[in-house]
């Protein structure tokens, strides 16, 4: 395995190891070649070393998102990738664990139930709720929330595939003055090329981080990697079932690595 990059037999196990994880072949070859220039050779056939050696190199390379304050924070990406569900986990996040003042707004006029839904959210949360259709609707939202620290605004669940839909989608966005945080949200079951080809199209909106959810339900965790590498993009959070606030865990350069080497099983209990 590996020897079609140019890799030693040394390297193999690790590079079989790394790509089964979801990993890009590329992306491996690319660490592993570099782990073959620095490491000694005598070094190199000692598995725990490279392992070690590998493990260091992820941690110093995985972009973890810088707290972002901004008070309008925005969560899009594609159809059934979690976003209400990780809309309405960090709102109670924010609400139960940080003792912040919130207001959701929903921006999802597409899908049948979703201002409803939300709309229940909020009322479970005791929080401020608004709907919001245009960009015009975003000056009458904000001098009505005037006294929140964060305003959490679901979007609809959209491909990007056509000129319409990225034009309706720039008219929603709030205002460049607000300087929302914009928030791509990416399901880890979604193949390596499709979540590529999704931050190709959705690099327009000019998104500043990513959340990944569903890491509890694949095993393809090399993909989060692909996808911050390629983007060179941070990782904001993640989604990890479907319990409300329990299932929401902030990113962090240890757990990325726990999920690509598997060093712990994770646990409902």
């Amino acid at each position: 395995p590996g020897s079609d990059f140019g890799l030693k037999y040394e390297v193999a196990a690790m590079y079989e190891k790394l790509t089964h994880s979801g990993m890009s072949p590329e992306i491996v070859a690319e660490i592993l070649t570099q782990a073959q220039e620095q490491m000694q050779p005598i070094r190199l056939k000692n598995t725990a070393l490279v392992d070690a050696w590998v493990a260091k190199y992820i941690l110093d390379h995985t972009l973890i998102a810088e707290p972002n304050h901004s008070k309008v924070q925005v969560f899009m990406g594609p159809s059934a990738s979690g976003k209400s569900s990780t809309l309405v986990k960090y709102a109670a996040h924010l609400v139960v664990k940080e003792s912040k003042k919130i207001a959701i707004v929903s921006a999802d006029t597409l899908k049948v139930g979703a201002v409803d839904q939300m709309r229940i959210f909020a009322q479970i949360l005791n929080v401020p709720f608004a709907v919001v259709r245009n960009q015009l609707d975003w000056h009458r939202v904000l001098a009505a929330l005037t006294n929140v620290d964060y305003i959490l605004v679901d979007f609809p669940g959209l491909g990007l595939k056509s000129v319409e839909e990225l034009s309706w989608v720039k008219n929603l966005l709030p205002p460049k003055e607000l300087e929302p945080a914009l928030h791509l949200v990416l399901s880890c079951l979604t193949k390596d090329s499709d979540l590529t080809e999704i931050g190709k199209r959705y690099r327009v909106t000019d998104f500043k981080d990513v959340i990944f959810t569903n890491i509890d339900e694949s095993i393809q965790h090399g993909s989060i990697y692909n996808f911050m590498t390629r983007f060179h993009v941070g990782i904001h959070s993640f989604g990890c079932g479907p319990k409300v606030p329990e299932d929401y865990e902030v990113a962090s350069r240890e757990r990325l690595l726990d999920l690509i080497f598997k060093l712990s099983k994770m646990s409902k209990t």
